[in-house]
């Protein structure tokens, strides 16, 4: 016969779902781009030290990844106009 919803909590199950997901998965799928993205550029312009140059991509994502890990978990709470 066909898909019947039952009642609305069913809609509303699945769009807070991809409410949720959607993001992540999105920056994920972003950063796998934006990694590869310096090596595919050497490839397509027969760059002679193309690999290095994809590896190098790559670990630039993992830096930028950990460093925003980091910056987010390390903050100091300081009084305005005090020493430190």
């Amino acid at each position: 016969m066909g898909f019947q919803m039952q009642s609305g909590a069913d809609f509303v199950y699945w769009l807070s779902f991809a409410i949720i997901v959607g993001p992540f998965v999105a920056a994920v799928w972003a950063h796998y781009k934006l990694g590869g993205l310096a090596g595919r550029i050497a490839r397509s312009r027969d760059h002679p030290q193309a690999d290095a140059i994809g590896v190098c991509g790559w670990l630039g994502q993992l830096v930028s990844v950990l460093g925003r890990l980091r910056s987010c978990g390390h903050t100091r709470h300081r009084k305005i106009g005090g020493s430190p």
